[in-house]
């Protein structure tokens, strides 16, 4: 592919190609291409290979298949959709009556009826260098673009393409290195539904032993001949260090790199798919079509423990791109830094960004190939297979993962969970510093309660609670008082811990759930498409709570809270005994830092008194005000919950 070539000279990472704008008398065809910093200095050599491919295609013509298999694609994708909801089915028919004819005002953005190659030609004919706008941004032009734009003052510089690059790319080179599309092999053929003698509401547990967990349910809901499945694969080594962090960073990334042109084809025919880490687990989801799906996942499986980069360049592309992902951190908005200073605060193990950016520096690729090693070397899987699949479908699939991977099992030990650092009450916590961005003029604060260890009645308490303040505190701070374009305020959990938190900055709609029964349809509201169904209980198993009747038993409880049950929980968490509050606040440039000093002394100066002084403040109602200063002290000097318990198991008869 054009990316792919452009990925072997070390040009770009990313490349996106198609119409960004349609109207009834114009529309813009965009490439858009995410260059590196080698590609920077190779932008005309880019646009020569996009040329080179458009050419390509030109001379050779598209293929009558090629039609056939994107209609057969865009049919299937048609015949079997999930169901939209009523308003935004409404919207986007109404907008295809002025689109349509009225035969095809359902179908017609859908399906391809007819192959025209005239106007296939007459298309790729306006695809020419005269007819481009090219547009290239980056930092390395500071000082050189002089114009200001004048709606938001960027600054920018305009000239003329010349006339030789122009004739270069009217007719440029043919290249063997680029080629057309070839019959695309993941497309489904086998449409049929599976069914099982047992239907059941919640996921069965098939298997649980030192290597891996298997849970299954097979839809009888949807009857779409679709699958998702979902694996975390449990490893130790994923989070001991910030060096290990970047290592599992870079890993997840050039996997993905070196999966593109492969799951091209997969997402072109109905798949899709995401890599991603926690820190306990590398977990896999894909979902799709399930004749193709599980090949789609044995592939990507394969990739993952087989994984091996030969070329330095390869990895330096990839390890600035990460580079660049942590610099380019402090560029986020202030309540996001703000939200992500509270999990520091409050996670026993959270290795800061400061502290990868300065661990990425030093690793190498044969430390990089040296950890994936390692990595699949022991493993604990957890597996979900979720829709048209039955249980010996499931098993034999698990099985061939399992097989592939090859992995030891690891020790019950060492799957450690991460643990919640527990404030004292009633104590305010404040962590106050200059934003990260400097330039910016916006500030955000975090604050949040912390209630306690998770119970049913608690969360049910929070979440009334959370639903009936939420307008009242969006009208009050972003309406009355104008406090900041960002207002939010919800309930949150985190490691089995219960908080009530406020987020300031936030352009947040205010929805509003009135009274108890609103929030008893929230949680009885059943999902619109299998994978929200998948989704719901892959959170359950992945969080090992395994409670798959959640929120029906949510509800059952929320039924019988009185408005007694909330005053005494705002007696008691909010204003009383048992206020156990954190803020974070991180301050525009405009604003100043002001000295502070903590009302139980220098909390970083000495380490673990916090929680025996809260013994004594536990008489008092009147919150003593705790200045942080430093995170990693804070910590250490703070007790912890016992970590979350698992939920009960039980394997299926």
């Amino acid at each position: 592919s054009l990316l792919s070539h452009l990925k072997r000279q070390k040009w770009a990472n990313e490349l996106s190609a198609g119409l960004m704008k349609e109207y009834d008398d114009w529309s813009l065809f965009c490439v858009e291409v995410e260059a590196t910093e080698a590609g920077l200095k190779h932008v005309d050599e880019i646009v020569d290979a996009i040329y080179q491919y458009l050419h390509l295609v030109q001379q050779d013509q598209i293929a009558p298949w090629v039609f056939d298999e994107t209609q057969s694609i865009a049919l299937m994708n048609f015949r079997f959709r999930s169901k939209e909801t009523p308003i935004n089915y409404a919207t986007s028919l109404a907008t295809r009556m002025q689109l349509y004819p009225v035969q095809h005002i359902v179908a017609g953005s859908s399906l391809l009826y007819t192959y025209n190659p005239v106007q296939v030609e007459s298309i790729l004919s306006q695809l020419t260098p005269r007819r481009m706008r090219l547009t290239v941004v980056a930092k390395d032009f500071e000082g050189k673009a002089t114009d200001v734009e004048p709606w938001y003052g960027t600054l920018y510089a305009e000239s003329a393409l010349p006339p030789s690059l122009i004739q270069r790319w009217e007719s440029p080179a043919r290249t063997e290195a680029l080629f057309c599309p070839h019959p695309n092999a993941f497309i489904p053929h086998n449409f049929d539904l599976v069914t099982t003698p047992t239907p059941g509401k919640v996921p069965v547990l098939l298997r649980d032993d030192a290597a891996a967990r298997l849970w299954v349910k097979t839809d009888t809901t949807f009857l779409k001949p679709k699958l998702n499945i979902c694996l975390a694969l449990h490893s130790p080594l994923i989070y001991q260090s910030p060096t290990s962090v970047v290592l599992t960073d870079l890993l997840v990334r050039a996997i993905k790199d070196q999966l593109t042109e492969y799951t091209y084809d997969a997402e072109l025919a109905g798949m899709r798919y995401s890599l991603s880490f926690t820190a306990t687990a590398l977990e896999l989801y894909g979902g799709g079509y399930s004749d193709k799906l599980p090949v789609l996942v044995q592939l990507i499986v394969a990739n993952m423990v087989h994984f091996n980069m030969t070329d330095d360049e390869t990895f330096h592309r990839l390890k600035d791109k990460t580079k660049r992902s942590y610099d380019n951190f402090e560029r986020d908005d202030p309540y996001k830094h703000a939200l992500y200073f509270s999990s520091c605060l409050l996670e026993d193990t959270k290795w800061m960004v400061a502290e990868k950016a300065a661990a990425i520096a030093h690793v190498t690729r044969a430390d990089l190939m040296e950890h994936a090693a390692a990595l699949f070397r022991e493993l604990f899987v957890e597996a979900y297979y979720h829709g048209n699949v039955d249980a010996a479908t499931a098993t034999t699939l698990l099985d061939d993962a399992l097989a592939t991977i090859g992995a030891r099992p690891v020790f019950p030990s060492q799957r450690v969970k991460t643990r919640a650092v527990q404030l004292a009450s009633p104590v305010e916590y404040v962590y106050a510093i200059p934003e990260l961005n400097v330039e910016s003029v916006n500030s955000g604060l975090y604050t949040c309660f912390q209630l306690g260890r998770e119970s049913m009645h608690l969360r049910a308490t929070n979440e009334v609670f959370a639903q009936l303040l939420r307008e009242p505190c969006f009208n009050q701070l972003r309406t009355l008082e104008q406090l900041g374009y960002i207002v939010f305020s919800s309930s949150h959990r985190a490691h089995g811990i219960e908080y009530f938190r406020m987020i300031v900055q936030s352009d947040v709609a205010s929805p509003a759930y009135k009274n108890i029964q609103a929030v008893v349809d929230a949680l009885l509201d059943k999902p619109k498409a299998a994978s929200e169904e998948c989704s719901r209980f892959w959170s359950e198993i992945s969080a090992e709570t395994y409670l798959f009747t959640r929120r029906q038993d949510l509800a059952a409880v929320v039924r019988t809270l009185t408005i007694r049950d909330i005053l005494t929980f705002f007696d008691q968490f909010i204003l009383g005994p048992n206020r156990a509050k954190c803020s974070v606040h991180l301050l525009g440039h405009q604003h100043v830092v002001p000295a502070l000093k903590s009302e139980l002394g220098d909390v970083d100066a000495v380490l673990g008194p916090l929680a025996s002084i809260a013994l004594d403040l536990k008489e008092n109602a009147t919150p003593a005000i705790v200045h942080i200063k430093d995170i990693r002290r804070f910590k250490l000097g703070m007790p912890l919950f016992p970590e979350r318990p698992s939920g009960p198991v039980q394997l299926a008869k």
